[in-house]
């Protein structure tokens, strides 16, 4: 296990499925960072969209709303119709909080996806689970606590943050005690463990 206060020794680097490198940033500091949890040791990884890219977001949805409407009406005349403006401007209230809800951070021995957050030394089930187009891990704890959307999209770009986490999940299969469902297995490249052995003989 590495030292909780620093990480070190770093672990190697785990298997992933992008080949986009997106470190924790330098020349910033978090927008509206959640509480940390408690006594599980500092930050060494963190991963959060910027909020222009909120804004980029937002006005992608408004570029591509206007020129469907254009298309389907053949004009601009729907611009007059006030039912399609309320839409319009949801998307101002949506992306700016996905920005927030982006959050994810890693310590030695732990990671957190918003508010939620897992001692990855300690993991008693790893799924991988298909939510629309995404592909969202599913991490349970010993205790009980839950993270339980971490989009594989926005967590394996930060290389380093995904080397702690994958060392965790390594070493908890390697525990005895964490289940690895079939497609965490294939997707992830993960071992079955002795406890995913146990339930699919039992």
């Amino acid at each position: 296990m590495p030292n909780p206060e620093t990480g070190e020794p770093r672990p190697p680097h785990a298997p992933r499925l992008t080949a986009r490198d997106r470190p924790t940033p330098t020349d910033r500091a978090p927008l509206k960072q959640p509480p940390l949890p408690d006594g599980a040791g500092p930050i060494l990884e963190w991963s959060q969209y910027r909020r222009r890219d909120g804004w980029y977001a937002t006005a992608g949805t408004w570029f591509l709303g206007a020129a469907l409407l254009t298309a389907n009406y053949k004009n601009f005349d729907w611009i007059t119709d006030w039912i399609y403006w309320p839409i319009f401007a949801s998307a101002l209230w949506f992306y700016p909080r996905v920005v927030r809800k982006s959050w994810l951070a890693a310590g030695a021995t732990w990671v957190q996806n918003d508010r939620a957050w897992v001692n990855t030394y300690e993991l008693v089930k790893i799924e991988l689970v298909i939510n629309g187009i995404q592909r969202v891990i599913r991490l349970t704890d010993s205790s009980g606590r839950q993270a339980p959307a971490i989009d594989i999209k926005d967590i394996q770009p930060n290389i380093a943050l995904w080397d702690l986490v994958y060392n965790g999940m390594l070493h908890s299969i390697a525990n005895g005690n964490c289940e690895v469902t079939p497609r965490a297995q294939r997707v992830l490249k993960l071992p079955a463990g002795q406890a995913t052995a146990r339930r699919r003989s039992s």
